[in-house]
């Protein structure tokens, strides 16, 4: 990936999490975000189906959200939104850490752009 490119999706990415900071409820998160041009490391080797890590720490709410860019421009639009929204997700549930977060953190993510169509349709 060029440094032009590598820009770009760090662009990307910070314009969706603009876009939905406020509706997900993340405004009173400290968030940082990390870019890596490739595979994220999970248990000290790197995965290249990961798209995105999320990093928690509840009581203080502060988070890191890193960035696999390689993958992240192979998505569309709609796929990296769902992308930043299953982190999004992973934040706000962490606390919870009783083996269905998962699950939990998809569906949601999948409701955050139900009710965005929803609205662009203005039936909500």
């Amino acid at each position: 990936m060029t440094p032009r490119e590598t820009a770009a999706q760090e662009r990307r990415i910070r314009a969706i999490i603009k876009k939905w900071r406020t509706p997900a409820g993340m405004t009173e998160w400290f968030m940082k975000t990390q870019y890596t041009p490739g595979p994220i490391d999970i248990d000290g080797k790197p995965d290249p189906e990961v798209a995105a890590l999320t990093s928690t720490d509840w009581e203080y709410r502060q988070t890191v959200i890193k960035f696999n860019l390689d993958m992240m421009a192979r998505c569309t639009d709609d796929e990296a939104e769902r992308i930043v929204l299953h982190e999004f997700c992973h934040v706000l549930v962490n606390e919870m850490h009783e083996g269905s977060e998962e699950r939990v953190v998809t569906t949601l993510s999948f409701i955050f752009q139900w009710i965005r169509d929803a609205a662009k349709a203005g039936k909500i």
